[in-house]
């Protein structure tokens, strides 16, 4: 058990001390019609850092920022409580 949690710790402290990875929404468009320049915006997923400027313009554009994708209504929703 002491092992299990002193391995659970390691992973958790290493992956914390590890650089911010850029994931596939931080990568560029591969369309030239989504095209934007997103470079001021540093690290694209620290978004509870950015600027009143960027978050104006970020909000707007989350869609071509991180992937996105509709979801349908279901046939059968469950009520409100």
């Amino acid at each position: 058990m002491r092992r299990a949690v002193a391995v659970a710790f390691f992973v958790i402290v290493a992956s914390g001390c590890s650089e911010p990875r850029e994931f596939g929404a931080s990568a560029r468009p591969t369309s030239s019609a989504e095209a934007e320049d997103w470079s001021g915006f540093g690290i694209l997923e620290n978004v509870l850092n950015w600027t009143p400027e960027q978050q104006l313009r970020g909000y707007r554009n989350i869609d071509k920022i991180y992937p996105t994708q509709p979801i349908t209504a279901s046939d059968d929703p469950y009520p409100l409580p």
